[in-house]
């Protein structure tokens, strides 16, 4: 009888003061795909400066991306490139288009505080990146942005 309810007491989920009470859900985790894009798009909102990657030098230096709703804007110096951006947080690795004029990049991203990694394809007809790359290449774009304060 004490071994059952050894167990059961050890594989119960406890919080302080709480002894019994089961742990609800967060009131933040999305119940939805709609709601769990509507939540990934607020996180990606703002200013990313390019730390890193394999684009080349001078864009490096100057770049930046600016998130502002499902609208995606690539700086670099006097270069605007502005597209439209549709994720899908529920993929493992995460996924995006950037919908550029009449043709899609398809990527991966991952998004930790205020670090972001992108990794895409531009090429017509490319398959969306499966993980992140582990070596430097030159193909697909990897780029590693982190957020500038507001």
């Amino acid at each position: 009888m004490l071994i059952p309810l050894l167990s059961l007491f050890i594989l119960s989920p406890l919080r302080a003061g709480q002894a019994d009470a089961a742990i609800p859900p967060s009131a933040s985790t999305p119940k939805t795909p709609d709601e769990a894009i509507k939540v990934e798009l607020e996180l990606l909102q703002g200013r990313w400066k390019i730390m890193g990657g394999n684009l080349p030098p001078e864009f490096m230096e100057e770049g930046y991306i600016e998130i502002d709703g499902d609208r995606m804007i690539m700086w670099s110096g006097m270069n605007r490139k502005e597209m439209r951006l549709k994720i899908d947080p529920c993929k493992n690795p995460k996924q995006f288009d950037m919908l550029i004029s009449n043709r899609t990049a398809l990527g991966i991203y991952k998004l930790e505080k205020d670090s972001l990694r992108l990794c895409y394809e531009v090429q017509a007809n490319a398959v969306r990146p499966k993980c992140f790359p582990d070596v430097k290449s030159n193909t697909p774009i990897d780029l590693m942005l982190h957020r500038e304060p507001k």
